[in-house]
């Protein structure tokens, strides 16, 4: 037999083991009344096994004596141990028939053999006997629960008029059995008077919370959620459920405030650790973003959490702690494309450009179709001048994606600036132009191609529209200084190649071209 764990109340009633009659009375010797303590202690601390290996041996001695009996009917029934409930339960009856733990034993006998009726008006018989007594009440009720949930509501709120100081455990009860109906109207009535008269107690407001959430009131909700702050029952779950609702409303501040409580309580909340970063981050403090970050539980083990620290340390001016970050991401996540991807990109920033097209093969051979990793291989294999695999890449991607413009921008410059294909090349560029119209770089390898065609007319016209706003693409200003150099505009070619020369003091091309025009210009 097993009994519901619904209601609660009998703690404030009983003790957790039957009263005990005194000892019997028969001149008998130590040992039976040191077997007799045993079995009294073991019980009433929980071994029962041992409280009816005891009785059992006490048994045999006085087989007629009550106490005895209800000792081994109590073990057994919690025990539920079938085989000594049928023993010791009809003979404490008979011996005792309107004992009301005798009636009561009868009843969870029957419960246990899938008697419930019989088992309820045998909870009732023991009940009318013992009205008082809240073990047979307990029980009667969770049967009766389970049974037929509108009398066990009247019957708990006569209860409720018959032990007023026990009146909010009971509403408690009352709350839920409407509550496993359906009536969520009346447990909220039950629920807020089990919370009148237990202020300070947290399973009112949480019930309460449970069911306007389940409505989706979520005010109302975080009115309980806030009166739980308020005496002190707010945990770091319960203070995140409020954050929550702050969250929700845009209230920035608030939501920081507790936040932080949060942190204070759970310093490895992963919902604190993500807020708190994000308003660091928002802010620009990025050393607070990262310590936030990576105080939250579940860091060390959550691929995109690193991939973000890695883009803080790279804020920080920090780019080989970066690298050093993807680098474990992407080797105790097994490898897993998208952060192989990230991993290959701080691996680029440190001009590590053989470890990155390492990383980037990796990346493709379970990604095959990865635009950003093709692309991204084809850059580094040109910083390594591996230009036959560079193409090969490039004509993968373009294969893949007709329209990726910088692809085709790429592939275009390369034949355009490296190799007889020119017309080819331009063709490409002429693509990547047509896909993007306010490119400053495909302008630029347009005009490279009208450079290398001769038409440098056509070429001065798309530099002088990109030229000016160069900044420090020296790519861009050393194909201007060309251009006018071939133009016959010696002074205007020296101002660019002094540029050039600004921002790339080594760059050769420059420096002769920069000797050429001035040598002109004498």
């Amino acid at each position: 037999m097993k009994t519901s764990g619904i209601l609660f109340f009998i703690l404030f009633f009983i003790s957790p083991v039957f009263a005990r009659a005194a000892a019997p009375a028969q001149p008998l010797g130590g040992e039976f009344y040191q077997d007799f303590i045993s079995a009294a202690w073991y019980e009433k601390h929980g071994d029962f096994k041992k409280a009816l290996e005891y009785y059992e041996k006490l048994h045999q001695t006085l087989p007629d004596d009550i106490t005895i009996l209800k000792g081994l009917a109590q073990a057994a029934i919690l025990l539920e141990n079938r085989e000594a409930m049928e023993k010791y339960i009809p003979a404490l009856a008979a011996l005792a028939p309107a004992d009301a733990e005798a009636v009561a034993a009868s009843a969870a006998l029957l419960w246990s053999r899938g008697d419930l009726s019989g088992a309820l008006a045998q909870y009732e018989r023991a009940v009318k006997i013992a009205p008082d007594d809240a073990g047979i009440i307990f029980k009667y009720i969770t049967l009766l629960a389970s049974i037929d949930s509108d009398r066990a509501i009247a019957y708990l709120k006569t209860l409720g008029k018959r032990y007023p100081g026990m009146a909010g455990n009971i509403a408690l009860q009352i709350a839920e059995l409407y509550l496993k109906d359906g009536d969520k109207d009346n447990a909220v009535a039950y629920l807020k008077e089990a919370a009148k008269q237990y202020p300070d107690a947290a399973q009112p407001r949480l019930g309460l919370i449970m069911i306007y959430e389940s409505m989706g009131d979520s005010t109302a909700a975080l009115a309980q959620y806030l009166e739980l702050e308020k005496v002190g029952l707010a945990d770091a779950a319960v203070l995140t459920k409020i954050v929550a609702d702050y969250v929700l409303g845009g209230k920035k501040d608030l939501s920081r405030q507790y936040f932080l409580k949060v942190k204070a309580m759970d310093d490895g909340s992963p919902q604190a650790a993500q807020f708190l970063m994000l308003a660091a981050q928002e802010q620009g403090d990025y050393a607070a973003a990262l310590a936030y970050l990576q105080a939250g539980r579940g860091y060390e083990t959550t691929p995109a959490s690193q991939i973000r620290a890695a883009y803080f340390y790279n804020r920080l001016g920090e780019p080989a702690k970066s690298a050093e970050v993807l680098k474990k991401a992407y080797e105790d996540a097994g490898r897993p494309a998208e952060t192989g991807l990230y991993y290959a990109f701080a691996l680029i920033d440190l001009q590590d450009y053989k470890n990155a097209a390492r990383v980037l093969r990796e990346v493709l051979e379970k990604s095959p179709g990865n635009e950003a990793a093709l692309f991204h291989l084809a850059t580094v294999l040109e910083r390594l001048k591996e230009y036959k695999e560079m193409e090969k890449y490039l004509r993968q991607l373009i294969e893949i994606a007709p329209e990726h413009a910088d692809g085709l921008n790429f592939l275009g410059y390369y034949l355009v600036d490296k190799t007889k294909r020119v017309e080819e090349g331009g063709g490409y560029i002429k693509r990547a132009l047509a896909l993007s119209l306010g490119s400053s770089a495909v302008a630029d390898s347009m005009a490279w191609y009208y450079y290398k065609t001769g038409d440098l007319q056509k070429a001065l016209d798309l530099l002088e529209g990109i030229a000016p706003s160069a900044g420090d693409d020296w790519e861009i200003l050393l194909h201007t200084a060309l251009v006018y150099e071939q133009l016959g505009d010696y002074a205007k070619a020296r101002v660019y190649f002094e540029k050039v020369l600004q921002l790339e003091p080594a760059n050769k091309p420059a420096a002769r071209g920069l000797k050429r025009v001035k040598r002109k210009l004498k």
